[in-house]
């Protein structure tokens, strides 16, 4: 008979890979990623408009990303599961596209009351978050929860541990080109050659 420190250990195991096969279910059904024929990247949706404040305490707003191509996601500081895959797979990513000039990464926390400020800014040096190009970012719950599920269509963060583990990549006129999972390999392959694809300026296809 387990006691109650096992029995602690498996419930949380089993809450984490039920968020996570709850994210991927909603975002699969809602038929989000780079089209099959993976030669042209379509226009999906609007980017939805933000407001929040960086881990180094500056304002942000998706206006000042106008002209710029960026990938978005969700995570949490204390996210022992899928976030440093997927943070570590975004460090990668930044040292391969350093190139790419206009590139950004905004990373919005889904637990905002515990990750303040200053633990988003050690949070971002852990995986070399180099200023200006990869920001973690901070708003109020409510708006952050309305972002994920209304704005990107990436599924509701009732609880943090119910964010998606998809990338959604946005191009230089504010239009969502796609949605990656940042756990798979072959979706990162995916990320990359889009990334290079948007950078090459390609032509837009509806």
């Amino acid at each position: 008979m387990m006691d109650s420190k096992s029995i602690k250990i498996a419930w949380t195991i089993f809450a984490v890979l039920a968020a996570h096969l709850l994210s991927c279910t909603s975002d699969d059904a809602a038929g989000r990623r780079l089209d099959s024929n993976e030669d042209q990247l379509h226009v999906l949706a609007d980017a939805p408009a933000f407001e929040g404040v960086t881990h180094n305490n500056v304002a942000l707003s998706s206006a000042e990303l106008e002209g710029s191509i960026w990938v978005a996601s969700f995570m949490f500081t204390s996210c022992g599961g899928s976030c440093p895959v997927m943070n570590s797979n975004l460090a990668k990513l930044q040292d391969e596209f350093a190139d790419i000039e206009n590139l950004t990464f905004v990373s919005f926390t889904v637990d905002p009351e515990r990750d303040s400020v200053s633990v988003l800014k050690s949070y971002a040096a852990r995986y070399g978050a180099r200023d200006g190009r990869w920001q973690f970012v901070n708003m109020p719950k409510e708006a952050v929860a309305k972002l994920s599920a209304q704005g990107f269509l990436l599924g509701n963060v009732d609880s943090p541990a119910m964010h998606s583990s998809r990338f959604a990549l946005v191009d230089g006129q504010g239009k969502i080109r796609g949605y990656f999972d940042g756990l798979d390999d072959e979706a990162m392959q995916k990320l990359r050659k889009a990334l290079r694809s948007l950078a090459d300026g390609e032509t837009t296809h509806s």
